[in-house]
């Protein structure tokens, strides 16, 4: 048969591998192909790009589609009973993780804006939330998170956070780690700190979680929990984003 990368060659190809890889991979595949062929067939770029072969990926796209997995959001009273577990802990690492969990839910914050990443070389001292702008009242508790994923300014986001007035209020929970907090360390600039001075990394902190909740948990669960949760209340959707 032919071997010329025409444009039923490429489309039939594209058919034959998104039986064995997932399809939105061939476009990579295709990339490389017309890189190295490009030199014996000059036209092959061409053919990549004609509107049958970027129709054929479509289509094998919506054939081929598989289902994301998503890990759970957690729940409201998951919270409650981790607290009743760790509130009256001795450990200053119990304390940490617990001020996190409720922070993530109560704010909709990412994993990656309060912890560190396990790479070394991702690791963004000037990402960090600092002791400096953390702001405590009898209602509420406020810092200011430095940059995210999201801001393209890199102006930052102000987070505040409101008292619920349950016996599990995330502002006296904050409140009560920071006091502990300025105890131990009060020469360390960051707000987030592990009982060896260290600022908590992502595994460390998804150790723990699983620990506390089933393995169908995820650093996200905090973030998408919070959110069910204020949907729940009837907090309008264009607030809750």
């Amino acid at each position: 048969f032919p071997i010329d990368p025409t444009i039923d060659t490429l489309s039939f190809y594209i058919v034959y591998i998104c039986h064995f890889i997932k399809p939105k991979s061939v476009s990579s595949y295709l990339s490389g192909i017309c890189n190295q062929l490009e030199v014996f067939y000059p036209g092959i770029c061409q053919n990549c790009a004609h509107p049958i072969v970027k129709r054929t990926l479509k289509g094998c796209k919506k054939i081929h589609n598989s289902v994301a997995s998503r890990k759970r959001p957690l729940q409201r009273t998951e919270l409650t009973e981790v607290f009743d577990k760790l509130h009256c802990s001795a450990s200053f690492d119990d304390q940490l993780f617990l001020v996190l969990l409720y922070v993530g839910f109560f704010a909709l914050m990412r994993l990656g804006e309060l912890v560190f990443p396990d790479k070394l070389e991702l690791q963004d001292f000037r990402k960090v939330i600092m002791r400096s702008s953390f702001i405590a009242d009898d209602d509420h508790i406020e810092f200011n998170l430095p940059t995210h994923k999201a801001d393209r300014t890199f102006e930052g986001n102000r987070i505040l956070i409101k008292s619920t007035g349950d016996n599990d209020d995330p502002v006296k929970i904050v409140q009560n780690y920071v006091h502990e907090r300025d105890c131990r360390f009060p020469g360390l600039p960051h707000l987030w700190v592990r009982s060896d001075g260290s600022v908590p990394t992502r595994s460390w902190f998804i150790r723990r979680l699983r620990t506390s909740f089933s393995n169908n948990v995820a650093g996200h669960s905090l973030r998408s929990g919070g959110a069910t949760w204020l949907a729940s209340l009837g907090i309008p959707v264009e607030l809750i984003q």
